[in-house]
C-alpha cells in the first residue's frame, strides 16, 4: 500500500478511535475508554490528542494529579499546543491551584488563533476573577503588590528606585525604536515594563527570561488588566533558558533588546563565547539591536568593544544612546546602552496625538487635558473632579492624611444607587 494511503488509513483509524473514547467517557464508561486509549498510544504514541485522551480519562476519575502529569508530558513534545495548555488550566483550576490556572491559561492565549480559541480563553480568565484579588503599597521606597488567588497571598516586593531605571530605559527606547518596526524580542524581561508596553504602542512583543521567577513579576504587574480585558493584544511572557544555541535556533526578529543586569549571566554563557552570543543576537535582529555593554571589562557584561568590532564587520551603525550609568561600583567605566541599526537610520517611534491615533497600531495615545472627562462626566480642569482635587491638597500638604482629604468627603456624600441618580 502506498505510503500515502496508509497515512490516511492510519488518520481515519485514529479519528475513530478518538471520537469513540470520548463518547465512553461522556458515559461513564471509562473502563472501555481506557481499552481503547491503549490502542490508541500504540498506533500514535506522541500524536497531540493522545495526551488531550488520557488526560480527559484521568480528569473523569478525577485523578488531577495524573492528569496535570500527562499533559505536561505532552506540552515536552507539542510546546505550542494550544488544547494541551488551555486543558492544563482547567486541570489547575479544579485543582483550585488558581495562579498556576491563571499562567496556563496566559500561555494558551499568546498563541491562540481562532475566535473559538480565543473566545474559550476570555471565558476561562473570567472564571478566575472572582477568586483573584490584588493591593499594592508603597512604603520605604518599596512598591509591594500583594496577589491573593483561592487560598494562596503572593506579595512581590520591587525597590521603586529600580522600577525607575527600568522606566527610564523605556523612555530612550521609546525615542529610538523603528516606528515601522513590527516583531520585538526582549531578552531578560525582568519586571516586564519595557515589553508590556512596547505591547502597548503596538509592537507584537516576545519576552523571554530565564530566571523562573521573574514571571512572578509579570503576574504581580498585569493580572487585573488580563482577567478584566480578556480580549486585549498581550505581550507574550516565557520562563526559558537562553543560551548561544537557544539563540542560534530563534527566529528573526525585527527588533532584539537585551538590556538585563548582568547580561552574560542571563544568557548562561562563558566569557569567551560572549562575541559569538552578539554576533547570534545582530544575526537575529533583522532591523535594530538594542544591548546593554560594559564601557570598561566585567565577566558579567558584554564588552563594548566587542560589540563595536562586530557592528564595523557587518557595516552596521552602533552609537551610544545611554551615558554610562556611574551607579555601579563593580563595572569599570559604567555601563552603556548601546543601539545597531543595521540599515539607514529608522523613523523613531512618537506615542500619537489626537486624530493621528487612528492611523496608528498604538493603544497609548495623548489627548489635550481640557478634552477629557471621567466615567461621571467630570472634567479634569474645569470641573473639581475628586482625584484632581485631592492631589491639590497633597501637593501643598504632603502630609496629608486619608480622614483629612477631599476624597473621603467625596465618598461620604456622592453614593448613587443606581445610574440615573450617578448622572443626574
Amino acid at each position: 500500500m502506498p505510503l500515502q494511503k496508509l497515512q490516511t488509513k492510519l488518520e481515519l483509524v485514529l479519528k475513530e478511535l478518538k471520537e469513540q473514547i470520548i463518547i465512553f467517557v461522556e458515559t461513564d464508561r471509562l473502563g472501555d475508554a481506557s481499552f481503547l486509549l491503549k490502542q490508541y498510544i500504540k498506533l500514535a504514541p506522541t500524536f497531540l490528542d493522545r495526551y488531550s485522551l488520557e488526560a480527559l480519562i484521568r480528569a473523569a476519575e478525577e485523578d488531577w494529579s495524573g492528569a496535570e502529569k500527562i499533559l505536561n508530558e505532552g506540552l515536552s513534545v507539542h510546546p505550542l499546543s494550544f488544547d494541551l495548555l488551555y486543558n492544563l488550566g482547567y486541570i489547575f483550576e479544579e485543582k483550585q491551584e488558581i495562579l498556576q490556572a491563571y499562567h496556563s491559561y496566559m500561555r494558551a492565549r499568546y498563541i491562540a488563533e481562532g475566535e473559538r480559541e480565543k473566545t474559550d480563553i476570555a471565558a476561562a480568565l473570567k472564571r478566575l476573577v472572582p477568586q483573584m484579588a490584588g493591593s499594592v503599597k508603597s512604603q520605604d521606597g518599596e512598591i509591594s503588590t500583594v496577589i491573593r488567588a483561592g487560598e494562596i497571598a503572593m506579595a512581590v516586593t520591587t525597590k521603586t528606585k529600580e522600577l525607575l531605571k527600568r522606566k527610564e530605559l523605556l523612555g530612550t527606547i521609546e525615542k529610538h525604536i523603528d516606528k515601522n518596526a513590527s516583531t520585538v524580542l526582549e531578552i531578560g524581561f525582568k519586571d516586564g515594563i519595557i515589553s508590556k508596553n512596547l505591547n502597548y504602542f503596538g509592537y507584537d512583543v516576545t519576552a523571554v527570561d530565564p530566571i523562573k521567577e521573574r514571571i512572578l513579576n509579570v503576574i504581580a504587574g498585569e493580572w487585573h488588566d488580563n482577567l478584566l480585558q480578556a480580549e486585549q493584544k498581550v505581550a507574550k511572557f516565557y520562563y526559558e533558558i537562553v543560551d548561544l544555541e537557544w539563540v542560534q535556533k530563534i527566529p528573526e526578529f525585527d527588533v532584539i533588546i537585551a538590556v538585563a543586569d548582568k547580561n552574560i549571566d542571563i544568557f548562561a554563557t562563558r566569557e569567551e563565547q560572549a562575541s559569538d552570543l552578539l554576533k547570534a543576537l545582530l544575526q537575529k535582529a533583522r532591523k535594530q539591536l538594542f544591548i546593554r555593554v560594559s564601557d570598561g571589562h566585567s565577566p558579567k557584561e558584554f564588552s563594548k568593544a566587542d560589540l563595536a568590532a562586530i557592528a564595523a564587520s557587518s557595516d552596521s551603525a552602533l552609537k551610544t544612546i545611554a551615558a554610562p550609568d556611574q551607579g555601579d561600583d563593580q563595572i569599570p567605566g559604567g555601563l552603556s546602552l548601546c543601539l545597531i541599526n543595521k540599515h539607514s537610520e529608522p523613523e523613531p517611534f512618537s506615542v500619537p496625538i489626537g486624530a493621528a491615533a487612528q492611523h496608528s497600531k498604538s493603544t497609548i495615545f495623548e489627548v489635550e487635558l481640557k478634552k477629557c472627562v471621567d466615567l461621571y462626566g467630570a472634567g479634569y480642569v474645569d470641573d473639581r473632579q475628586h482625584f484632581v482635587e485631592m492631589l491639590r491638597q497633597y501637593r501643598e500638604d504632603p502630609e496629608l492624611q486619608y480622614e483629612d482629604s477631599f476624597l473621603k468627603a467625596y465618598y461620604e456624600c456622592f453614593q448613587p444607587r443606581n445610574t440615573e441618580e450617578t448622572l443626574f
